[in-house]
């Protein structure tokens, strides 16, 4: 299968401005940037919570994006960031326009316009530091390039967004896959995995990269497990859900591939930065963050 950067994928980056961010308690304090090793935090949130559909964009942003601020990161692979009415998506998505005021030194890819839930699978990213190389996206289903299809027994279509970064302090080049996996079919999610160790495997070898996702399987699934052996999730067994709705499962996730050093991961759960029950108004899921090294043993080739 090859990827391919579709023309609807080309339009998607958006302008920055510069802001100074405190950085999440919780955390440890990141060592200054410096020409050669790369390091980068990745966060991976599902920001829906099934019992304020009908909540206000701008509140439901304002938490979001006051958590992101928290956390401080560098990349963050955001899932179902959509507004619904009823049972109808909202377009132009309020929620999105909300959440980009409120974040605007980050650059947003998504496939605006190209599909029914286009906003759900967006990749954020520092924009005074990161420049997207390429970028895609593909359907989960037996037609990967027909958007909104769907297939393997997902009623719901279901896609992933890639794009490939420059960053500009490291003059390191990595890529980000960020997806959200069906809520009900066990077997289109193993299809899908799979689908996407191949895409890995012929596309990004060799290449640092990092997945981020909702995947909707435990990780002891078969699909998971096949996955792990691929790339690393960053989290473990004692790290503990990061769905806390019924039932409570570790169904998302952050996976790097062995270019990657994971300095530190874990579930972020709310302290005195985080706020606990800032969180739980926000989403039913809890943010997955990790501080990545890359040595910088590989090279972009950029001088």
């Amino acid at each position: 299968m090859r990827l391919r950067t579709t023309r609807f994928v080309r339009l998607l980056f958006a302008s920055a401005t510069i802001v100074v961010l405190g950085s999440c308690r919780s955390m440890p304090v990141r060592p200054p940037l410096s020409d050669g090793p790369m390091h980068i935090r990745v966060v991976s949130y599902n920001v829906r919570f099934v019992d304020l559909l009908e909540r206000d964009p701008r509140e439901h942003a304002a938490g979001v994006s006051t958590i992101l601020h928290l956390l401080d990161a560098d990349v963050v692979g955001l899932q179902e960031a959509y507004s619904t009415s009823g049972m109808e998506y909202v377009k132009p998505c309020p929620f999105r326009a909300a959440l980009s005021g409120a974040l605007p030194h980050y650059g947003w890819i998504a496939p605006y316009g190209a599909a029914v839930q286009s906003q759900s699978n967006a990749i954020l990213y520092r924009a005074d530091r990161f420049f997207p190389l390429a970028q895609g996206v593909e359907w989960l289903s037996p037609e990967p390039e027909r958007p909104d299809s769907v297939g393997w027994g997902n009623r719901m279509p279901r896609y992933l967004v890639w794009v490939r970064f420059y960053d500009a302090e490291s003059r390191l080049e990595f890529a980000v896959i960020n997806v959200h996996l069906d809520h009900i079919s066990r077997r289109a999610n193993a299809v899908a995995l799979d689908r996407i160790r191949s895409l890995i495997d012929s596309e990004f070898r060799d290449v640092p990269l990092v997945l981020t996702g909702d995947l909707n399987e435990p990780p002891v699934s078969p699909a998971r497990v096949r996955l792990e052996q691929q790339i690393v999730s960053v989290l473990g067994p004692m790290d503990g859900p990061t769905r806390v709705g019924v039932p409570t499962l570790q169904i998302d996730a952050i996976h790097a591939s062995s270019h990657f050093a994971i300095e530190h991961a874990g579930v972020a759960r709310g302290d005195l930065a985080l706020d606990r029950r800032l969180m739980s108004a926000t989403s039913d899921h809890r943010p997955v963050v990790a501080d990545l090294l890359h040595s910088g043993l590989y090279s972009a080739g950029h001088e």
